[in-house]
């Protein structure tokens, strides 16, 4: 099968992206599969891809360059659909069908955009419910994003310590700043926690401040059990963590969340988008109202108190998970949608 796969630039490493390198990075293994990838400049995404003999990365900044491709497609994956569009109206290549996977309400397709779709009878895949609904388009459904799973291990915590991980890149949105208030406010209850950031600051100046400001406020509080530790592999990431806090004010999806769960890692999110469509039934009661330190506060309180019995419901609660996110489901929708 001829796919090509089309990426943004970026200089960070997101869910959205991350997923997306899980689906190219499977589908590569399949010598059957030719592939494509279309990106406007190198970034990082690119130095993340596993390189092999039938995969190929074009590097290709204007809108000439991209006109003029003359290749042939069983199936383009589009992921996001601000770029994607480009590739709708190519006058020499010819793609049989369009895919385009929605992340976010910031990348909602209206007026022209849905135009173009409809006029092109392409896919659309929604990670959420919440987006799945606020699209006004006929060939639209739902897609659970997936993940590589023989790469985790997860070891069990040996000490007597507590250790709670928050995991991504620093971020406004990504609400370090509130775990620090949380961890803070457990701190004078319980003396038995250690917090831990898993990431580091993106390329952007943006995040590079955020996270000096998150250091900053870390220092104020003058608490000596929160640690900064970098950036991980994803087998490196549950190692010893007890406790996954997602402190984000949105998460579209939550590939952190995903990845928790199907490792079997008790895992506190907010009461939203992917969280909340994710961590449904007996789960809800470990989401908590974002950017409220009131209710996130309760939910680590009863969490901690009862950690024994949570982790265990959380074991038991793994094997479903690594099940339902596996990328071999992703693949499976994403190719049975072009039939």
């Amino acid at each position: 099968m001829k796919i090509l796969f089309t990426a943004f630039y970026t200089s960070e490493l997101g869910g959205g992206e991350t997923s997306f390198l899980n689906l190219i990075n499977h589908l590569s293994k399949n010598k059957d599969n030719e592939l494509l990838i279309i990106v406007p400049s190198h970034g990082v995404f690119i130095d993340k891809i596993n390189k092999t003999d039938n995969l190929k990365i074009e590097i290709k900044q204007n809108l000439y360059e991209i006109i003029f491709m003359t290749h042939e497609f069983d199936l383009a994956i589009h992921n996001y659909i601000n770029y994607g569009k480009k590739f709708l109206f190519l006058p020499f290549a010819k793609i049989k069908k369009h895919s385009f996977i929605c992340h976010g309400l910031w990348d909602i397709p209206k007026y022209s955009k849905l135009f173009f779709l409809k006029l092109k009878k392409a896919n659309l895949y929604c990670v959420n419910e919440e987006i799945f609904y606020n699209i006004n388009y006929k060939d639209k459904q739902l897609i659970n994003l997936g993940i590589e799973l023989n790469k985790f291990k997860v070891q069990q915590n040996k000490t007597n310590m507590i250790n709670i991980g928050v995991i991504g890149r620093f971020q406004d949105i990504k609400n370090q700043l509130f775990a620090v208030e949380i961890f803070r406010e457990l701190n004078i209850k319980y003396n038995n926690l250690q917090l831990f950031f898993i990431g580091d600051a993106a390329f952007t100046q943006e995040s590079i401040k955020y996270k000096q400001k998150v250091i900053k406020k870390v220092e104020n509080i003058d608490l000596g059990n929160i640690f900064f530790i970098g950036n991980k592999n994803n087998y490196e990431v549950f190692d010893a963590i007890d406790i996954v806090f997602i402190p984000s004010k949105y998460e579209s999806f939550g590939m952190v969340v995903i990845e928790s769960l199907a490792n079997g890692v008790v895992c506190l999110a907010p009461n939203i988008g992917g969280p909340k469509q994710i961590m449904k039934d007996k789960l809800s009661d470990y989401l908590y109202i974002p950017n409220e330190k009131k209710s996130a506060l309760e939910k680590f309180i009863y969490l901690i108190t009862n950690l024994e019995k949570t982790k265990q419901e959380f074991r038991e609660k793994g094997q479903y998970f690594k099940d339902k996110y596996n990328i071999e489901n992703t693949v499976k929708t994403l190719l049975e949608g072009d039939k």
